[in-house]
């Protein structure tokens, strides 16, 4: 998980190194961030399995609005030109 957040953090600064690292750091980690604080909405989902994964016990089963493609890609968009889009939260249903 966190190569692939302090990955294109480091990437990003050897093609702007006047950006500081700490800032391209926090700024990956806001997608964490927002994931806390929409399951603690309800709009995303996590189960809690023992035994899951050797790290954690978080089974992570819906996730639209921050680990998605699609989500991505509005967000993208939204970052270009500033538009009311279609809420992530409606694209495709939790699975049981």
């Amino acid at each position: 998980m966190f190569i692939g957040r302090y990955g294109p953090a480091l990437a990003i600064k050897a093609i702007r190194p006047a950006i500081p690292v700490w800032l391209l750091f926090v700024a990956v980690q806001l997608v964490d961030v927002g994931w806390a604080v929409l399951v603690l909405l309800g709009v995303e989902k996590l189960r809690i399995v023992p035994g899951i994964t050797a790290s954690n016990p978080l089974g992570l089963y819906y996730m639209p609005c921050t680990h998605s493609l699609a989500a991505v890609a509005q967000w993208l968009d939204r970052q270009r030109k500033p538009a009311i889009t279609r809420p992530c939260f409606y694209v495709g249903q939790p699975s049981p």
